[in-house]
């Protein structure tokens, strides 16, 4: 993602870009209308509960994971053309 700042401490690790995309994915929920599960999904997340795990297995949250990757990489192109302007 080209950020560096580790002469003030800061390191982007992969916990932390995790983290990113699960903030800026919630906060920016309106613009790719993908549902909770489907951006749990794309971090490999697994429901807790075992009842609630029971019945949703089966649901294919693909095409809305495909449609939340895509908003991604778009939101990161988007940030990497403003810092080159």
């Amino acid at each position: 993602m080209g950020f560096t700042d580790e002469e003030n401490g800061r390191k982007q690790t992969l916990h932390s870009f995790r983290g990113t995309y699960a903030s800026l994915a919630r906060t920016h929920h309106k613009d790719h209308g993908a549902v909770f599960e489907a951006l749990e999904r794309v971090l490999d997340h697994q429901e807790g509960n075992q009842v609630v795990r029971a019945y949703a297995h089966l649901a294919d949250y693909t095409e809305q994971m495909r449609e939340l990757l895509q908003w991604w990489a778009d939101f990161l192109d988007e940030l990497k053309t403003r810092e080159e302007d």
